[in-house]
């Protein structure tokens, strides 16, 4: 990356300031150091978020990129990338708290396996990391076995007191496949030591999980109680890769978000603004507002592929033909319309800019391939001033009244 790009760019990590705060006053090298503040993760951030990959998915040359970062020299069996890790995976191997968090807050997969068998959890007790504790208090499988293997058993082995408590604590086997994990210490203080923090810890059940929000809480009293609104300093969901209060916020696209039991992860939920529309012809408003109704009652990822996408498609074909014979409507326009799977209304740029730009793009689009269809002999400048629209919520040519103005309401 050029000098000035690695000025311009601003990492967006998706966690809370106080907790950031915290981890840089503790931990301010490995803070510093940390693989939030890649591009690789910040693009992985924004993907993620939008939906455009699945949060556990990681490319190989993003894994590289971390790789070089991070001056990455040894030479072992994990292979990262290539083997299914997820990034929760990576932050295990470095010891990276601030990805760890991040990983969890985003809903990756605490007990997700790489092509080994091995866990996020392993990997860390394995290093002896600092993201072990993280992920056994959000419930990790702390008996899971890889090769005769447990996380405890890793733990035994570096004498790594603080590990070997919290995994006792929240429910370690101090005995995996029958083998008395005490005898593997030689010094008997340490096998008395043991032996004290397994009695200490016997029978008690699992301490609760934490919230992956970070704000403390537990989860049975946060999350999974209501809805929380999505924070305003986190990137937007809609791919435009700012942050939220800049972005869908300032359109009255509001997000809340909420624990699924199911998915084991927060899920947000997106509220978008009612929808209202002016046209000049308001007979041509009354049956657009019908059909706008008819279409938003329906399961927007069901709707083009069931029987209603005809019927849908049969009445706006039969309106912009009527518009067209009445000599209310441009031809232009009206082919646009049946073309496409949405509509264009006065929203008053309600939505975000990507997406607006994607379909205004799709109908100006439809307006050249009316154009190259040579049905109309009108000139070029004649049928975009009739048909193109803007990125404003106007025409595309201001000295013309178009149909409709836009700011894109889509229906797909």
């Amino acid at each position: 990356m050029a000098a000035t790009d690695a000025k311009r760019f601003v990492a967006h990590p998706c966690l809370p300031d106080q907790l950031l705060d915290a981890l840089k006053s503790t931990r301010k090298t490995s803070y510093d150091k940390s693989n939030i503040w890649a591009v690789p993760l910040e693009d992985w951030r924004v993907k993620t978020l939008s939906n455009a990959i699945f949060c556990n998915d990681v490319a190989e040359e993003v894994i590289a990129s971390v790789r070089k970062r991070r001056g990455d020299t040894f030479s072992d069996a994990i292979k990262l990338g290539a083997s299914g890790q997820t990034y929760l995976h990576i932050a295990a191997i470095d010891g990276d708290l601030a990805l760890a968090y991040e990983c969890i807050r985003l809903g990756v997969g605490i007990d997700n396996r790489d092509s080994e068998g091995r866990t996020a959890l392993l990997l860390a007790c394995e290093r002896c990391s600092e993201v072990a504790g993280v992920l056994v208090r959000q419930q990790a499988d702390v008996n899971f076995t890889v090769r005769d293997m447990t996380p405890l058993r890793y733990a035994v082995r570096a004498k790594a007191w603080k590990h070997i408590e919290t995994l006792l604590e929240h429910g370690a086997d101090p005995r995996p496949g029958g083998r008395d994990l005490s005898t593997s210490f030689s010094n008997s203080d340490d096998r008395s030591k043991f032996n004290t923090l397994v009695q200490k810890h016997a029978s008690k059940p699992r301490p609760p999980r934490r919230c992956p929000c970070w704000s403390g809480a537990w989860l049975s009293e946060c999350h999974t109680v209501d809805d929380f609104p999505y924070p305003l300093n986190f990137l937007c969901r809609c791919n435009s890769g700012k942050i939220q209060w800049r972005c869908c916020v300032r359109r009255g696209i509001g997000s809340y978000e909420r624990w699924d039991e199911k998915e084991q992860r927060l899920m947000v939920k997106v509220l978008k603004p009612e929808i209202k529309f002016e046209l000049p012809e308001q007979s041509l408003a009354v049956t657009h507002a019908a059909l706008l109704d008819y279409a938003m009652k329906q399961n927007p990822k069901t709707l083009w592929t069931s029987p209603m996408l005809k019927a849908y498609a049969r009445q706006m074909h039969l309106i912009t033909e009527t518009m067209v014979e009445e000599g209310r409507a441009d031809p232009a326009y009206c082919f646009a319309a049946r073309c496409l799977p949405f509509l264009v209304f006065p929203f008053d740029r309600e939505f975000c800019e990507p997406r607006n730009n994607v379909h205004v793009n799709k109908w100006n689009d439809a307006i050249d391939l009316y154009y190259f269809s040579q049905k109309d002999k009108r000139p070029k400048l004649q049928l975009e001033q009739a048909g193109k629209v803007d990125m404003d919520g106007g025409p595309m040519f201001r000295r013309l009244q178009a149909l409709l103005a836009v700011s894109t309401y889509f229906l797909l």
